[in-house]
């Protein structure tokens, strides 16, 4: 953390010492003129300059106050005036007072105030959260003397003192409520500066005005601005496909359902009520179905447990073995039991998850079982024993796997209409006792998801 505090110091003034100023009584004018001669390098205050004024030696000394400088006349102590631009001749003061005079710059200058990684500010990040930020930042103050004796007599390094005043600004407003978006191109931290040194009384106590504070230069959060932007971006691109696709699936159910209503098909208009209400009225689709979801969850749940307790048809008794209990669901799930799967050799040796397609496969269908019935189809070409059932309106996957010591594993997933844009609900058993495994890919699930990633994980799990 560095400041260019210290390269103020030099510009404050240049003194002059009298050994100095007696060599060079004879080019008085030209020794007063010749400090300010490079705008870049002169200092505020130039002097004391001691001038001889005694008639036999100063008779035709004559010397000028150019445009842009003030020169402040001291004799014997006191202030006797401040002289602006013009000629005067060095018997015009006092004869035999001891007369000093102290060159003022009354310019407008600038004032370049450097920091690096000085100071921290909140930047804001498109949710509305806050992250301090360390920032190097620059500043120029446009500034001019305009009580040429206070700077020149009564403080002793203004132009430092100036360069403090505008630091402790800075600090001040950032630590109240000045943001990182302040200070960018176009924000109220210059101004802000401004009315801060307004406050402290810089004019008054300084004898110098301040006109204006600009900000011109500003790094430190450049990448994070980078990825923020985007993340934003990316957000908005998501929200924009999810409105489109909404739009969609409202436009298409729709048409289903005026298709339905001029054929007069009753039952096609009940088919497609679900799905009608809810792309078209969410809130009335709540109070008619509740949460599909939740529901869907507990069906198959309880399906599980009447299994379980021999309670369904199937003609299977109260003692279910594990082949019994997954015929009892699939039979319950699909309408038909199936053979219990054979041994796959060696133990907890369930199928490969490398066979599978990769997790970004495609797979066709515009509807929700076209889609499932290529997912169930992909997962049987695997050797998976896998069974797909639709329940009112909802649809129903189940992969059961055995390895050669006995042990089971089951896959229950429960989707909406709406997959896979509705994310699946999935629970696990692993001979018959569940298991409280979520995969990441069903954390991260997206509409290019499917389930054979799942199965692949769960497998990778508990293989």
């Amino acid at each position: 953390m560095t400041t260019n505090r210290a390269s103020t110091f030099p510009f404050n003034r240049a003194l002059v010492t009298d050994e100095l100023a007696a060599k060079n009584q004879g080019r008085l004018d030209s020794f007063l003129q010749e400090p300010f001669a490079n705008p870049d390098a002169s200092p505020l205050v130039f002097g004391p300059v001691r001038v001889n004024n005694n008639v036999f030696t100063s008779l035709f000394r004559v010397f000028r106050v150019m445009p842009g400088t003030s020169v402040v006349v001291v004799s014997n102590g006191q202030v006797l005036e401040v002289l602006t631009e013009g000629s005067y001749h060095a018997l015009s003061f006092p004869v035999m007072n001891r007369i000093d005079l102290y060159v003022v710059n009354v310019r407008e200058r600038t004032l370049d105030i450097e920091t690096e990684q000085e100071i921290n500010l909140f930047y804001q990040t498109p949710d509305g959260g806050e992250i301090s930020v360390p920032v190097s930042l620059n500043v120029a103050v446009s500034y001019q003397i305009i009580v040429p004796d206070r700077v020149s007599l009564y403080v002793e390094k203004p132009l430092t003192v100036l360069y403090d005043t505008v630091m402790e600004s800075m600090r001040s407003i950032v630590g109240s409520f000045a943001k990182y978006r302040d200070f960018q191109a176009g924000g109220q931290a210059g101004y802000m500066i401004a009315q801060q040194l307004q406050n402290r009384g810089v004019e008054e106590n300084l004898g110098i005005r301040v006109s204006n504070v600009q900000i011109t230069r500003l790094t430190g959060a450049e990448e994070l601005d980078r990825e923020l932007r985007g993340v934003f971006l990316e957000t908005r691109k998501a929200q924009t496909k999810a409105e489109v696709a909404k739009i969609e699936a409202q436009t298409q159910a729709e048409i289903a359902m005026a298709q339905a209503a001029t054929q007069m098909n009753i039952a096609r208009m009940i088919e497609v009520t679900p799905e009608y209400l809810l792309t078209s009225n969410p809130d009335m689709y709540t109070r008619v179905f509740g949460d599909r979801a939740q529901s869907d969850a507990l069906r198959l749940t309880a399906l599980t447990e009447l299994a379980k307790a021999g309670m369904l048809p199937m003609g299977m008794g109260t003692g279910a073995s594990g082949d019994d209990l997954r015929n009892a669901l699939l039979g319950a799930i699909t309408g038909y039991a199936t053979p219990p799967p054979t041994s796959m050799g060696g133990p907890t040796n369930y199928p490969s998850a490398g066979a599978l397609p990769a997790p970004t496969a495609r797979f066709g269908g515009a509807s929700a079982r076209e889609r499932l019935t290529d997912e169930v189809r992909a997962l049987l070409t695997q050797g998976m024993n896998t069974v797909l059932r639709e329940d009112m309106g909802a649809y129903y996957v189940t992969v059961s796997l055995r390895d050669g010591a006995g042990h089971t594993l089951d896959i229950y997933f429960a989707c909406t209409g709406r997959y896979p844009q509705e994310t699946p609900t999935m629970f696990v058993e692993l001979d018959g006792q569940p298991q409280s495994f979520t995969p990441v890919a069903l954390a991260n699930w997206s509409p290019q998801s499917d389930l054979l990633a799942l199965v692949e994980a769960v497998t990778a799990a508990y293989g």
